[in-house]
């Protein structure tokens, strides 16, 4: 019997109380970058999404036994973000042009959350201005585990 490769979504998860309107609180420092040097800082929207996938896989044996196989787990993040200048934006979408590893940093309460991640967009993630502000860019950033 074939076994089939399921990719399970958890339910949106945010940091601290779970109220996603906690990622615009001003004592939250959001920042991507290779290293914690060059990191760009991110001002986040308050509609960020944090999800975990499952990938596993399962099958029946002919006696009806169910067999779940956990292979491994990841964090997925969709960020929108705003206010970024023309060299962040620049940075970043460089970042995704040439597949570079990431590190996602979240500082809350002196507490920095690290996660390692790489961009996943169809297509450069940011490319809108920020009206009515021609200096700066917005744009939506899908980021992937590794």
């Amino acid at each position: 019997m074939a076994e089939d490769v399921i990719f399970v979504d958890t339910p949106d998860v945010a940091w601290g109380s779970g109220d996603v309107a906690f990622a615009t609180d001003p004592s939250i420092v959001w920042s991507l970058g290779i290293s914690s040097a060059d990191a760009v800082p991110l001002v986040v929207d308050f509609t960020y999404k944090r999800r975990k996938r499952k990938v596993s896989s399962n099958h029946r044996s002919l006696d009806g036994s169910l067999y779940m196989y956990k292979w491994s787990d990841y964090e997925k993040f969709r960020v929108r973000v705003n206010f970024l200048t023309n060299s962040q934006s620049s940075l970043v979408n460089s970042w995704f042009d040439t597949n570079t590893a990431l590190l996602l940093f979240v500082v809350s309460g002196g507490v920095t959350e690290v996660n390692s991640v790489k961009m996943v967009d169809a297509e450069s993630p940011i490319q809108q201005m920020q009206l009515p502000y021609v200096e700066y860019f917005k744009g939506v950033i899908n980021l992937e585990g590794y």
